[in-house]
């Protein structure tokens, strides 16, 4: 990441008191940046097919590509690593919040409780984000719609 925005990683790493806070930053920033398309007023149906289709449409940017291979690591050494776990473990559970938000406002009769539904959201969103980048013909990045789709 560093290389791409045409800086040595000393240079990324003198802004930041350690890994954990520029893992914060980054996924700081990949919030602001990705709201939820603001759902109509109608079913939660329409929401979950806005979002498959954003997905689709987005999924192969270079921007999004390099944030699944960083947020991969981020995986990875949160695993390892308690403080850096906390940071993960933070900001997938403010989408998850995010979700379960949406999906209670628009429909309280979805097939799952709008927090099982919203877990189950985000687990199909990095598992086919991460399969798509290395299989793209198997893991067609309209899988996501499509099981949204389903979940209904």
């Amino acid at each position: 990441m560093a290389r791409h925005a045409g800086l040595t990683k000393g240079a990324i790493y003198a802004n930041f008191a350690g890994k954990n806070d520029l893992v914060a930053a980054i996924l700081e920033r990949k919030l602001a940046g990705d709201g939820d398309p603001e759902p109509a007023a109608g079913p939660l149906t329409s929401w979950l097919e806005a979002l498959g289709a954003r997905y689709e449409a987005t999924i192969d940017e270079p921007e999004n590509r390099r944030f699944i291979q960083a947020f991969a690591e981020f995986w990875l050494h949160g695993m390892r690593d308690e403080a850096s776990r906390a940071v993960v473990a933070r900001w997938l559970r403010t989408i998850r919040e995010s979700h379960a938000a949406q999906v209670t406002a628009l429909d309280g009769d979805s097939a799952l409780p709008a927090e099982r539904l919203a877990a189950l959201m985000l687990a199909l969103d990095i598992g086919v984000a991460l399969q798509h980048l290395i299989d793209p013909e198997a893991v067609p990045a309209r899988l996501y719609g499509d099981a949204l789709n389903k979940l209904r």
